[in-house]
């Protein structure tokens, strides 16, 4: 599966004529990488005490998951997974879409915010327990990620965010990550609710 993000991430690399076009080159790339790590952390650990205080989830129990070779790799592919999401629906989609406005640039910020956050929901919609409600949470998700984007230039931030979030929602808190089986996790949660 990594192998798979990285070829996303040297597609659109190629199709955009180079990293920097697509939000990767930064000088303060390194700064807002770990701010990134550092929100996503927060907002799903957030995310996490509203489902636990909601009775929507209930914690059993907290272990190392064994094999820890797989729980590794499990954690390590969040980097290139996210990152490929990012760079695919951000950092090449959004400039792409806004070109097509030459003449109107609040027009064409207002459209590449809407498309490539549709197509971010879209590209989930076959995944498990994707319904209105997975609809609507993906879509403020990824409008959320744009506006960051469009704020930052870069993808640093949400790249960061993006991998934490995941991580964090599947290797730490177990619940499963858009409606994909659960991965081996820290802690044991039930949760009553969507597969999304």
């Amino acid at each position: 599966m990594s192998l798979s993000y990285i070829l996303i991430i040297l597609s659109c690399m190629h199709k955009a004529k180079g990293p920097a076009n697509v939000g990767l080159i930064r000088k303060d790339f390194g700064k807002l990488y770990v701010t990134g790590l550092i929100y996503g952390t927060v907002l799903m650990t957030l995310v996490f005490i509203a489902l636990i205080i909601t009775g929507k989830a209930d914690v059993h129990g907290i272990q190392m998951p064994s094999p820890k070779t797989l729980f590794m790799f499990s954690v390590i592919m969040w980097i290139p997974q996210g990152a490929a999401e990012e760079v695919m629906f951000r950092g090449y989609m959004i400039p792409k879409v806004k070109s097509l406005f030459k003449n109107n640039e609040k027009a064409g910020r207002i459209a590449a915010i809407a498309i490539s956050s549709a197509m971010f929901s879209v590209s989930h919609a076959f995944n498990g327990g994707f319904n209105l409600t997975a609809l609507v949470n993906i879509f403020l998700f990824a409008v959320l990620f744009a506006l960051i984007y469009e704020r930052t230039g870069s993808i640093a931030l949400t790249c960061a965010a993006h991998t934490m979030w995941n991580m964090f929602q599947g290797n730490i808190f177990g619940l499963s990550v858009s409606g994909n089986e659960t991965v081996p996790s820290i802690i044991e949660t039930d949760y009553t609710g969507s597969d999304f």
